[in-house]
């Protein structure tokens, strides 16, 4: 179940881009692996996987002229929660386990943009972003998985053409990588 809502247009001299978006996904699977044995009874190992995930995001981008260039300055907000619940029916082999992510992200950002004698271009910004993930194995809050911070990024990038065949960037930006839910999870699959 998903659900998108946006704006983009003007209001006199100000664009505005306005985006949100709702996600509620539920997911059950079940699998079934045989079992075949010289020295035991065959068998067959019945697994269920139910995964829920939920999401709501936004973010609102309002852009104006300014000294001979353009800057945007906006805001975006991101919640969300993921549970992966997995049993089968034989817990001595493979038992039940169970996670939850919940997060929730806030970031405010400006850029500007300019060209100059019409072929340089310069484009600076600046992010802030503040992050909790609260993450839990078997309704544990798992310490080491969970964080909070709260971080700048800059970012610039300069480009331009000399004479006829020298063109030439520059570029600077700082990101940050992030584990999928996946990757943090205890979850045994078989």
């Amino acid at each position: 179940n998903d659900l998108n809502a946006y704006f983009n247009g003007a209001i006199g001299d100000f664009t505005i881009d306005f985006n949100a978006d709702f996600v509620y996904n539920p997911t059950d699977k079940e699998g079934v692996t045989p079992e075949e044995s010289d020295n035991y009874d065959d068998r067959n190992i019945v697994t269920t996987n139910s995964v829920l995930n939920k999401l709501a995001a936004q973010k609102l981008v309002v852009g104006h002229e300014l000294m001979g260039g353009r800057i945007d300055v906006g805001a975006e907000a991101t919640f969300t929660n993921r549970t992966d619940e997995t049993s089968s029916n034989l817990e001595e082999f493979v038992p039940s386990v169970s996670s939850e992510a919940r997060q929730k992200a806030i970031a405010g950002f400006a850029e500007y943009k300019r060209t100059f004698a019409q072929k340089y271009s310069l484009t600076a910004g600046l992010r802030y972003e503040h992050l909790n993930l609260d993450f839990y194995n078997n309704g544990q809050l798992d310490s080491e998985a969970s964080t909070v911070y709260s971080e700048l990024f800059p970012s610039v990038s300069f480009s331009g053409v000399i004479g006829k065949y020298i063109q030439l960037q520059f570029a600077y930006n700082e990101k940050i990588s992030r584990p999928s839910y996946f990757s943090m999870s205890n979850n045994v699959t078989y």
